[in-house]
């Protein structure tokens, strides 16, 4: 009897362990598969994620310059300008690659300053007309809607103004340069 039931025990004691290690082998497939799926859903949002890094890299960027453009704002240089007899310019340019937010920069402090932006942004193309005469009336009718209201602080923009600009050993429309020149500084 006292045999019989070792035997059973033994006999249990396996059958447990072999439960044991199904539960087993089953949990590490269940775990391997679990792992799997998760490593195809990172390479799926991968894209994802890189991209929104990058938009929180460029709002920072666009953030530290609209601080730095505040901050300039906020100086007083009234005094010093009137010491140096130095004239507030009447253009601002702006240079860099393409794509990095210069004009939406100009349109969030014009708003910010309280100046009107009297056209859409021109390129150089729209500017630089075929026929005679063409840019200087465009010019003349721009700046005719900016004096129509005499209080209205009014701006501008030009993108690709390069574009207007031969190479410098190239007069052939230096002329038109000056009528140019002349018609945005009135």
């Amino acid at each position: 009897m006292a045999m019989n039931t070792l035997t059973q025990t033994k006999a249990e004691s396996n059958r447990r362990q072999e439960q044991a290690n199904v539960i087993q082998e089953n949990y590490y497939k269940e775990r391997n598969g679990a792992i799997k799926e998760l490593e195809k859903v990172q390479k799926e949002h991968e894209p994802l994620n890189e991209r929104y890094v990058a938009s929180l890299v460029t709002i920072n960027s666009v953030k530290k310059h609209i601080e730095s453009l505040e901050k300039l704002m906020q100086l007083k240089l009234d005094d010093q300008h009137k010491k140096l007899i130095v004239k507030y310019e009447r253009g601002l340019l702006l240079y860099g690659p393409p794509e990095t937010g210069k004009s939406e920069l100009v349109k969030r402090v014009a708003v910010y300053a309280g100046i009107t932006m009297i056209t859409q942004p021109l390129t150089a193309g729209e500017l630089n007309r075929p026929y005679v005469g063409e840019t200087e009336k465009l010019l003349v009718d721009i700046m005719y809607r900016a004096h129509a209201v005499p209080f209205l602080i009014c701006a501008m923009t030009i993108h690709e103004i390069d574009g207007l600009v031969t190479k410098r050993d190239n007069n052939a429309q230096q002329g038109k340069i000056n009528g140019i020149t002349v018609q945005a500084t009135k």
